[in-house]
């Protein structure tokens, strides 16, 4: 199939994966990559999974597919060296399959989904592990996999071995509609190939998500196909000026089939108003005295019901098996259990029930456009629907078209559960043939809508051979049928007829109410996207981190730093200072109106310095600022790495001594203390420290490209530190002995004593570990938790700037998710700008950062209403009094407002729920007010303000 192309423009949204998920969230997130986090308590689970197989790997013990081979191979022992080779061989040797490519859609929804089932924290898999795949989907790298291969009883083995290539950096690609190598994929997006460990490969092919993945688009497609059934059987009906009786309500009930009373209600709704339906025979040239009509009309909704009835059986099994945990074997606390959940015969059955229910809406549809074209039954239009028979072919040939496509989806109806050729050597000796059942209902429903957009176009020229009206409903489905293909007054080329028919019918983009509507503003409006690395942020993301800052501000002013604020826009030297070099690629620079060059901050550092350099006279020192600002970078967009992105500093300038340094360590713990992100580490070191150690060695004049190979340590290895610091000139045994000094030790005291036995009698590097033992005494005196301070040597912060204490903070429940703030002591600030010299110590928040570790944690999203009030009305008369309560309401410092315009009570409640707005209040004909709780439904009647502000300030 063709490649969907996403919109690279396009709202980035979330989806929180390893708790709940649906299949309209995840069909989303098959349209388009989203921002991908973790449920409360997953990180956990995944966590302890796979420590738990480590362990069992460690201790020799006998575990499928981790210290044996796989399959029949089961019972030849693995040493534990070739763990990461045999999840290796396991991915390249099982990526094998025919056929052509998936299409994106497919392969995006199936990596999503297998995300999702690993994220249950049950497979063993590491969380960087998931974490690199988490990055992969974010990033849009889509495997190209194979459309045949897989049996679907060991899962999805093939597909999803390929699904998998990328994310170890083999196989090939797709970024941005090109294919290419994964290598060339990761590289182009900033990512890089993971080595796998104990069952990482198996828990990555163990699954049916591929199979999972293509059931759920064909089910997406069927459902629509179920209501587009409804409408072409009433269009049918009115183009034939049928009976109503045979939709009757009281008929319908009597049989007891929700399905098939569901159809005939949507039937009806279409009929409503129409003056063809139930016309007097002699309104009608041609129609016959007839007391009921042919199948295809009166049993549409005993049909199109069980077809419904049958989707909702499968809807069920899809639904389950979104949270199913299908890979092998499993870990359950210490309890590591082989099983075989990974057998795909529950989507195997319910996918050939789902192409058999969207199978029989072609059936009798096409049987409705024969009737239609057929003079002896279509009650007096003319043969085929021409104005002129016989000159004229009117619509033969559609009719043609309908059978042919009715007969190709009849083939495709053979159960593929009725078969199994056992695999691999006959120990898989059952197989569920899922994949190819799944593949097939989705062909079905290809072909179906097809068959319907006939039935609809040929219906539509029937009731325009009328001179009745159809009722309201059947008038706009002429409308739209005429905004995309003419009425046929003649024989003429049909040209693109059918393709754009059928793209009336097709699953409408996301957020897209109207897909025909969108489709004819399309080529007349500016296409709205923002800027690659730039983002818009919903009013619930808007309103959280509204919130975080916030909070993070009371905890600045708790600790005397005062606002500040600067401009976005800069002079170009100003920005650029003398540093030169890689930063200033990065920056937005240009000349403005007036001649000038000028640039973006790209920081919030430079910009200090100079406001600290032009106001020097008029600021007091020591002086303490935050300044919370947009900075701009223009950087290649990756995680973490965007464009536009915002700053939240804080400095204390002016200041020397330890005092100085311990506020900032302390400030940094209040605020993620204040912000309930859990616990959390300030790692700290002292450049002196490291300063010292080299000192040493004779090597202080290395000391800027030793410390940033050093910085990079935790990130990338001892083999690229040791690489980085021998072509900075270290000898080897001092990159030895300055690596084993920079490994932090059980505790603090222990690091210490280590340093110092390190630095020997070096003052400078003596001095630093003094500043950092006094640096403790104050974060303890300060009420602050002991443990959360940790002397960490490795910490070098790689900016030159940097001269004493240098900290990195780190969530302990995430640390994949990499720093969380960063800072440190530097000497001078604004050396650049003026002649005296105004040392400080200063750090940032990385509240984008924050914002993905309190998704990824779990927290919910902040409702979209800042109100916590909504008070509905029933139209203008009752506004004054609704204005009045919410004013007073406000000045009890409820947040409150009034629904804008007048609606049906029952919409006002259902924008309040959409909302999250927590109470709605609603005045009674006495003037008192009922109000409900939206979370439990708790009401309650209420005299005035008073005493509805008492009744929400006690909940």
């Amino acid at each position: 199939m063709p490649a969907k192309k996403t919109n690279p423009g396009a709202r980035r949204r979330s989806l929180t994966l390893g708790g709940a998920l649906t299949a309209e969230a995840a069909l989303a997130g098959a349209r388009a990559p989203h921002r991908l986090a973790l449920a409360r308590g997953a990180a956990g689970r995944i966590a302890a999974s796979a420590g738990r197989i480590k362990r069992a790997a460690d201790a020799g013990e006998w575990v499928y597919g981790v210290t044996t081979g796989f399959g029949s191979n089961a019972v030849n022992p693995i040493a534990a060296e070739d763990a990461s080779t045999l999840q290796h061989n396991l991915l390249v040797s099982h990526a094998f399959g025919d056929g052509p490519p998936l299409d994106d859609e497919v392969v995006r929804l199936a990596l999503l989904l297998r995300i999702h089932a690993l994220a249950q924290g049950h497979s063993g898999i590491r969380p960087q592990t998931l974490q690199a795949m988490m990055r992969l989907y974010e990033a849009d790298v889509l495997a190209e996999v194979p459309t045949r291969g897989s049996v679907g009883a060991s899962g999805d083995l093939a597909p999803l071995s390929y699904l998998a290539l990328p994310l170890i950096g083999e196989g090939k690609a797709r970024v941005g509609g090109r294919t290419m190598s994964s290598k060339a994929a990761l590289k182009k997006v900033g990512l890089s190939p993971v080595t796998l460990s104990y069952k990482e490969g198996l828990a990555l092919v163990n699954g049916m998500q591929v199979t999972l993945a293509i059931s759920l688009l064909a089910l997406e497609r069927a459902e629509l196909l179920l209501r587009t059934a409804d409408i072409a059987a009433a269009l049918t009906t009115e183009a034939l000026a049928g009976r109503s009786p045979a939709f009757d309500a009281r008929i319908h009930e009597a049989r007891r089939h929700p399905g098939q009373s569901l159809s005939a209600a949507r039937i009806r709704k279409v009929l409503k108003g129409s003056k063809l339906l139930d016309a007097p025979v002699a309104s009608i040239p041609g129609k016959r005295a007839a007391p009921q009509d042919a199948y295809g009309i009166r049993c549409a909704p005993q049909v199109h019901g069980a077809s419904i009835d049958g989707a909702a059986f499968v809807r069920d099994v899809l639904a389950r098996e979104l949270g199913a945990l299908t890979d092998n074997p499993l870990v359950f606390g210490e309890d590591i259990l082989s099983g075989g959940n990974f057998h795909g015969q529950p989507l195997a059955l319910a996918a050939d029930h789902l192409k058999l229910c969207t199978h029989e809406l072609g059936s009798i549809s096409e049987r409705r456009t024969a009737t239609l074209i057929d003079p002896h039954m279509n009650e007096g239009l003319p043969a085929y629907l021409a104005p002129k028979p016989g000159l004229h072919s009117g619509f033969m040939i559609p009719q043609y078209v309908a059978a042919a496509l009715t007969s190709e989806s009849k083939g495709l109806c053979f159960p593929a559960s009725a078969d199994s050729i056992p695999t691999g050597a006959n120990i898989e000796d059952h197989v569920s043939m899922a994949p190819i059942a799944a593949r097939r209902a989705r062909e079905v429903g290809d072909l179906v809508t097809a068959i319907l957009a006939i039935e609809l176009l040929t219906a539509g020229q029937a009731i325009e051979l009328r001179r009745l009206k159809p009722g309201r409903a059947g008038t706009r489905v002429l409308a739209a049928l005429r905004a995309v293909v003419p009425f046929r007054g003649e024989d003429k080329p049909w040209k693109d007829s059918l393709p754009r028919v059928k793209a009336l019918i097709a699953p409408a983009p996301p957020g897209c109410r109207d897909a025909s509507r969108r489709r004819e503003t399309t080529m007349s409006l500016i296409q709205p996207r923002t800027l690659k690395g730039f983002r818009d942020l919903m009013p619930d993301q808007a309103m959280r981190r509204a919130r975080l800052l916030r909070i993070v501000e009371d905890v600045f002013l708790a600790h005397g730093y005062g606002p500040i604020d600067s401009p976005i826009l800069e002079y170009a030297e100003v920005i650029k200072g003398k540093s030169g070099g890689e930063t200033n690629k990065e920056l937005f620079e240009f000349t403005d109106k007036g001649g000038r060059a000028v640039a973006l901050r790209n920081d919030l550092t430079v910009p200090l310095a100079r406001y600290v350099a032009q106001h020097e006279g008029k600021l007091v020192f020591p002086f303490r600022r935050y300044h919370i600002g947009l900075v701009y970078r223009g950087e290649r967009p990756q995680r973490g790495r965007a464009r536009e992105f915002l700053q939240c500093d804080a400095d204390l300038i002016g200041a020397t001594g330890t005092a100085a340094d311990a506020e900032a360590l302390v400030t940094m713990a209040a605020v993620y203390e204040a912000l309930d992100v859990g616990p959390i580490t300030l790692r700290v070191n002292d450049r002196r420290v490291l300063n010292g150690l080299l000192d040493t060695f004779g090597a202080r004049d290395k000391a800027v490209p030793v410390l940033r190979a050093l910085d990079k340590r935790e990130k990338l290895g001892d083999e690229v530190v040791r690489t980085e610091m021998t072509a900075a000139g270290l000898e080897a045994e001092a990159i030895e002995r300055v690596l084993e000094a920079c490994t932090p030790r059980e505790d603090n005291d222990a690091t210490l004593a280590a340093l110092e036995v390190a630095v020997g009698d070096n003052e400078l590097g003596r001095a630093g570990i003094e500043g950092l033992r006094a640096v403790q005494a104050l974060f303890i005196a300060s009420g602050r938790r002991p443990e959360a301070l940790r002397f960490d040597p490795s910490i070098a912060r790689g900016l030159d700037y940097y001269t004493g204490v240098v900290v990195e903070a780190q969530l302990d429940a995430l640390p994949d998710i990499g720093s969380v703030g960063a800072g440190g002591r530097y000497d001078d600030l604004a050396g650049l700008y003026t002649k005296s010299t105004l040392p400080g110590v200063g750090f940032s928040i990385g509240i984008t950062r924050l914002m993905d570790a309190l998704e990824a944690l779990g927290q919910e999203a902040t409702a979209q209403s800042p109100s916590a009030v909504m008070i509905t009305h029933p139209g203008e008369a009752a506004l004054e009094p609704a204005f009045a309560f919410a004013a007073a309401l406000r000045t009890e410092g409820i947040a409150s407002e009034v629904y804008p315009q007048p609606k049906k009570h029952g919409q006002q409640m259902r924008y309040a729920d959409r909302r999250g707005v927590p109470y709605v209040f609603t005045r009674n004909d006495d003037g008192s007010w009922h109000g409900k709780r939206m979370a439990d439904g708790e009401t309650g009647t209420f005299p005035d303000h008073a005493a509805a502000a008492a009744w929400i300030h006690a909940n």
